[in-house]
């Protein structure tokens, strides 16, 4: 390759929240030749940035990133996803001579932002520094403003993002936020689009570490392809293969219930993280699957950017005390986290846990897997109730788990120390209870029974990032 591909746009918007530094920077061809774009880009954007070892992931100087891929802002079905990459505020080594060493950490979230970042002009926004108040970025082509957040600090995201439209007053702005939960540096925060798209794994306490509150960003431009018919050519191929998936045998998987469709299935298998991952079926997973959710909450299909699946699902609560909730999911890894990893199987409850999860800002992962982990020290007489605040933490209790979830979010309590990850839960109860925090490098494995998954264990093992279910495959 000795052209710069025009697909690119070539430009990385870089903002400092400190200083007010706005800059467009050039992206070096040897660098888009390497590392492609989204994760690859954003790695070798941290490897110059992070000038030392050991530099703490919630201070001013670690970058925190939204990169989209080469593909993205193309009508290229499920192309659209944004990667956030940035140090990590979840993982930490057994020893190092530095004590914020950690590793890496990525997060992808589906919809529409990265095509629109890509409308803007931009293969990528990296934001560093720190605002001394709370702030948002409004982005519009190459006008862009930190503006003031104080109005919205501690608005949970499903209020947040009616009232961000309301007040940017145009709906093509593509937004993404963090709630209470990245505020308030739970280590395992998230950042969210569309209420319920998220960026998991510790990224939006990094941005809430910054001041952050949200980014707007609304673009008018479109990238360029070089060879325009042998672009539909490939275009109409992939357009075919997805007309099989969407139409064929698979309709009943992706498309008709999203990644629920496998919740079932991966139960009957035994592959299912099952009360704190001790087992992998779940004897009441009928009530909480995707033939209960099609049945008792989703009403509308959602897609990503021209993406003909629609895998994204969303209803209502139609009865019981959660009745006005109106939500996303469950999915696969929202509806066994909270769901049979905590031995839930009352589906209202369940869409109440996936709500407040997602409203706080919260990485539900992460989430599921400290609640299971303290309902297994309670269980074991590791830890008394007294220890939980007076939260009677039992296998199956919502009323329970909602509790944890708040107080996670405030960091009151008991939920402060579960707010830093099941790794340091552990290192506080003692007594041997790391033997069942399930987590690699401090990172909590996701809804995976890898006892009856070798291959999956391996990749967790091996992940630049921790515990990472999207490494390999099974």
């Amino acid at each position: 390759m000795t052209e710069q591909p025009s697909e690119y746009q070539k430009i990385l918007l870089d903002i400092n929240l400190s200083t007010k530094e706005i800059r467009r920077i050039p992206i070096p061809q040897k660098d888009i030749e390497n590392y492609i774009g989204g994760r690859g880009l954003g790695m070798k954007i941290l490897w110059d940035r992070l000038q030392k070892p050991g530099i703490d992931a919630l201070s001013p100087e670690n970058p925190l990133m939204f990169m989209p891929g080469p593909f993205s802002g193309f009508p290229i079905p499920s192309a659209s996803r944004t990667v956030v990459v940035t140090k990590s505020p979840c993982t930490s080594p057994e020893s190092s001579p530095y004590p914020k060493a950690s590793t890496v950490s990525y997060s992808n979230m589906g919809g529409f932002l990265g095509p629109e970042i890509r409308f803007a002009g931009y293969d990528g926004i990296v934001i560093s520094g720190k605002a001394k108040t709370p702030s948002y970025i409004v982005i519009e082509d190459d006008r862009v403003e930190i503006r003031d957040a104080k109005p919205f600090w501690g608005m949970k995201t499903d209020e947040f993002d009616k009232t961000l439209v309301k007040e940017l007053n145009n709906q093509r702005f593509q937004t993404c936020y963090i709630g209470p939960a990245g505020e308030n540096l739970v280590s395992y925060a998230c950042i969210l689009h569309t209420t319920a798209r998220a960026a998991g794994r510790g990224v939006g306490a990094v941005m809430g570490s910054k001041n952050l509150k949200a980014i707007a960003v609304k673009g008018t431009g479109m990238p360029k392809v070089s060879d325009l018919k042998a672009f539909n050519k490939s275009l109409n191929d992939v357009r075919g293969v997805f007309k099989g998936l969407t139409g064929g045998m698979l309709t009943g998987f992706w498309r008709e219930a999203g990644t629920a469709a496998v919740i079932q299935m991966m139960s009957d298998d035994g592959l299912m993280a099952v009360k704190n991952y001790r087992e992998g079926t779940f004897a009441e997973i009928e009530k909480i699957n995707a033939k209960t959710a099609r049945e008792k909450a989703w009403v509308r299909d959602f897609a990503c950017y021209c993406c003909c699946l629609a895998c994204k699902k969303s209803g209502a609560i139609k009865e019981g005390p959660y009745k006005t909730i109106v939500h996303d999911g469950p999915e696969y890894e929202t509806g066994v986290m909270f769901g049979a990893n905590l031995m839930i199987s009352d589906f209202n409850g369940l869409m109440k846990a996936i709500y407040d999860g997602d409203d706080l800002g919260m990485d539900i992962i992460s989430a599921g897997n400290v609640i299971g982990f303290l309902m297994e020290a309670y269980e074991k007489g590791y830890i008394t109730q007294s220890d939980l605040d007076g939260i009677d933490l039992t296998w199956g209790n919502v009323d329970a788990v909602l509790q944890m979830i708040d107080k996670i979010n405030r960091r009151d309590g008991i939920g402060d120390l579960a707010a830093q990850g099941v790794k340091a839960v552990a290192k506080q109860i003692g007594q041997y209870s790391d033997e069942f925090a399930i987590h690699v490098k401090g990172l909590e494995l996701a809804a995976h029974n890898i006892h009856a998954n070798p291959p999956r264990a391996l990749c967790y093992a091996t992940s630049n990032r921790g515990a990472c279910h999207l490494s390999g495959d099974d």
